[in-house]
């Protein structure tokens, strides 16, 4: 049973709804201008906390995004401030 079929707080809508803002965030964070664009809005930290989210295709879009921001050395030390190294492994 995949995490997505699992989610019992919302309805599809709103998964799809998350799924598509957090694919346009890992879209907006390829780079260095959207990392460093990302990290003036404290990205960082929400992202982390989505790692949380019981959705495959959320996770896998914060994880891109977060390896994306991950490219600036301030965001790297965000991501370990916010506990978010282990909810990746």
């Amino acid at each position: 049973e995949s995490k997505e079929e699992n989610n019992d707080q919302e309805g599809p809508e709103e998964r799809e709804l998350l799924s598509a803002l957090t694919g346009a965030l890992w879209k907006c964070s390829a780079g260095a201008a959207g990392a460093r664009c990302l990290d003036s809005l404290a990205a960082v930290d929400v992202l982390v906390q989505l790692l949380k989210y019981p959705c495959d295709r959320v996770l896998t879009n914060v994880a891109g995004a977060l390896a994306e921001c991950a490219k600036c050395v301030a965001n790297r030390d965000k991501l370990r401030a916010a506990e978010g190294i282990p909810l990746l492994g």
